[in-house]
């Protein structure tokens, strides 16, 4: 007989939902890692023994002025920040000569979270924390000449360190494939001009270890930089978890993160699903569109043409002027040109969006009007009770959880 067994989603920033399924209703499903970490711990052990590079503290000298380069919205950012102070501490840097410096974007820059707020409470405000505004005369200054020809400039905060630390959240990416430990310098400590320059639709006929000419580029700032030493996070199955975090020589960080991302995070199914269940969860703040976009673009890959795609997030972010763009089209096919042709700031996420509508019917969960979900040709649905209803009438399904941080194909066995 078969099992019935039930399901715990998580979406958002806090939703949760229990659903049990019929017998043999759910016939494919993907959830990232179980195991996790101690972020603080698991930091601290990485700068100590770290992989291909001498112990963090042989990098410092008292005195040292370091940036702390963190990605936005990276998960545990505080606890993993509060696992390096103690290296820091030990090599003899004051908490006056170290500054948090996270990147700028072109939308949803505020950080709600306060990465400082682990750290001993008598030098907690000592530490500076800082969001890069590359719209500031003056941010910037020119690091150097790529091999390509153009002229890199990146946020003066960087350039003045005596040692800069990218601490960032592995993953897959449309642009990268996968992100670099660099990634966090560059576009997002760097000026408009550069942001303008690197987003883009990404590449969906290319895999993640393709060479990507933006992944060369980051990695290529670095080595300009001088940046030998790097920080990833590979994220955990559950809200708000770290698998691991991989910390030492930039290039050995890279390949184990690759090696574990493909084993962890890569979704390679033998044939498409007739509906594709997405969950977005989210820590610290509301998904974004960027989130949301990610996700569908996983459905995409593997549900049937004509198919079902469930989206369970809480996104309640405004539309961006592609997202804009799309509402005013008779269908989302035609959306595709005009927004290649424009390349709004939200082209990535809209390209995402546009693609998966035009292939499959894409089913809404989230704090959005529903006629603007409507506009954005997607089903809306209200609350989970709702959802529970509609999953009622599909015969089978896959799961795919966390499916921001997912890779997802069809591979012919």
């Amino acid at each position: 007989m078969p099992i019935v067994m039930k399901w715990v989603f998580e979406f958002g920033c806090d939703g949760t939902w229990e659903w049990t399924p019929r017998a043999d209703q759910v016939v494919l499903h993907h959830s990232g890692p179980e195991q996790t970490v101690d972020a603080a711990a698991a930091v601290r052990a990485g700068l100590t023994q770290p992989l291909d590079f001498p112990p963090l503290s042989t990098a410092l000298v008292s005195g040292d002025r370091v940036v702390l380069a963190v990605d936005r919205g990276l998960p545990l950012a505080a606890e993993v920040v509060a696992g390096i102070w103690p290296v820091l501490a030990e090599s003899g840097i004051r908490p006056q000569d170290v500054l948090i410096l996270q990147p700028g974007g072109w939308t949803n820059s505020a950080q709600r979270i306060d990465p400082r707020s682990q750290l001993p409470e008598a030098i907690r405000t000592e530490v500076r924390w800082e969001t890069h505004d590359p719209t500031v005369d003056g941010a910037c200054g020119y690091l150097a000449t790529s091999a390509d020809g153009e002229r890199v400039y990146l946020s003066h905060k960087i350039l003045e360190a005596d040692f800069v630390l990218p601490i960032t959240l592995a993953g897959f990416d449309a642009l990268q494939g996968t992100r670099s430990p660099m990634s966090v310098l560059y576009p997002g400590l760097s000026t408009p001009e550069a942001f303008a320059k690197t987003h883009g639709q990404g590449h969906r006929e290319l895999q993640p270890e393709d060479d990507r000419s933006v992944r060369q580029l980051i990695e290529e700032i670095g080595w300009l930089l001088g940046v030998q030493f790097a920080v990833q996070l590979i994220p955990g199955g559950r809200r708000g978890t770290t698998a691991d975090v991989l910390a030492g020589g930039a290039e050995s960080v890279q390949r184990q993160v690759l090696k574990q991302l493909n084993d962890e995070w890569r979704v390679q199914w033998p044939a498409r699903a007739e509906t594709v269940i997405v969950t977005v969860p989210t820590v610290g703040e509301s998904a974004t569109w960027n989130d949301v976009g990610r996700a569908v673009e996983v459905a995409h890959n593997v549900v049937e043409h004509g198919g079902k795609i469930v989206v369970l997030s809480d996104l309640q972010a405004s539309p961006g002027p592609g997202m804009e763009q799309l509402r005013g089209q008779s269908s989302p096919r035609a959306a595709l040109q005009p927004l290649r042709e424009e390349a709004p700031p939200d082209l990535q996420a809209a390209t995402q969006w546009a693609a998966a509508a035009d292939w499959a019917r894409i089913y809404l969960l989230s704090k959005l009007d529903s006629d603007l979900v409507e506009e954005l040709f997607a089903v809306p649905l209200s609350d989970v009770t709702e959802v529970e209803r509609f999953l009622a009438t599909i015969e089978e399904c896959a799961v795919i959880t966390t499916a921001q941080s997912t890779f997802a194909e069809i591979v012919e066995i």
